[in-house]
């Protein structure tokens, strides 16, 4: 697959949804919805968009009601004010959700990094719909990660595609993919769509232990899916696993070996595999 073909790979998948806008006084989203059946709501990374989901849109669309979200500030919606938190921020989250998903109708979440963050604070303000919650990556209760995370190259937004793509490459290699075979045309266009619209700022609020304090009173089970060499986990996969178990209420844990942060994309498979364990646990 060459750039052109990414673009319309992707074009075609946002040609299949049905775009939403929820109102907020805070800020308006747009959600992306495909297919029907059970539920599934899924919530995108720092600097992202529904985009983050794509190999995972592709597989349940089949078999559930997939509702994608562009978090406040990034993708297509709208940007809070500042002084925003994880709670202001799944305030206008679960709003969303509440016109889209029916009163009583159970659903299961999945966030993804800072939508993991985000996820667990949702679950408690959705009246108990949640059936569970499944958190791919979310920075680690507070603890801030070292080494390459820390040394992505700045992109200045005014760059085209083409001057900005080798740079997109050695970030998504710092930060999102172990395996850089796994860093193809997509990923970088992926990439590239994300940074270019984001606005929010996520790292003040992905670097305290703010999803830790949700999750402890989470009101489903929560469950961990971790790319084994993901570089935001900090200080070591088995403490993440285990200070992740002991805020679960009975959630399961599972990481795969040599796949990094943005494991949906670069282990999509393998995560979706685990991801069907998680909903129907």
């Amino acid at each position: 697959m060459n750039d052109s073909d990414a673009v319309r790979f992707l074009n075609d998948v946002a040609h299949d949804a049905e775009v939403v806008r929820t109102e907020h006084p805070d800020a308006a989203m747009i959600w992306r919805l495909w297919g029907e059946g059970p539920t599934l709501v899924l919530l995108h990374g720092g600097s992202g968009s529904w985009m983050h989901w794509i190999h995972t849109i592709e597989t349940f669309r089949g078999t559930h009601r997939v509702i994608a979200a562009d978090l406040p500030g990034l993708g297509d919606s709208e940007e809070p004010e500042r002084g925003y938190t994880a709670e202001s921020l799944a305030d206008i989250v679960s709003a969303g959700i509440d016109e889209l998903v029916a009163d009583h109708e159970p659903f299961h979440l999945v966030g993804f990094s800072f939508g993991g963050i985000i996820g667990s604070h949702v679950v408690s303000r959705q009246r108990g719909q949640v059936k569970g919650l499944s958190i791919c990556g979310s920075p680690p209760f507070g603890m801030p990660s070292t080494g390459d995370a820390n040394n992505i190259e700045p992109v200045d937004a005014a760059m085209s595609f083409a001057d900005s793509e080798a740079i997109h490459r050695r970030n998504l290699a710092r930060l999102m993919i172990a395996d850089e075979n796994r860093i193809d045309a997509l990923a970088v266009r992926i990439h590239y769509e994300n940074l270019r619209r984001a606005r929010l700022r996520s790292r003040k609020i992905a670097r305290t232990d703010t999803m830790a304090k949700a999750m402890s009173i989470a009101p489903c089970r929560v469950h961990g899916i971790w790319g084994g060499s993901d570089v935001t986990i900090h200080p070591d996969l088995g403490t993440v696993r285990r200070l992740f178990t002991e805020h679960a209420h009975g959630g399961a844990f599972v990481s795969f070996d040599g796949v990094g942060h943005w494991a949906p994309y670069e282990a999509p498979r393998r995560f979706n595999e685990a991801l069907a364990e998680s909903i129907e646990s």
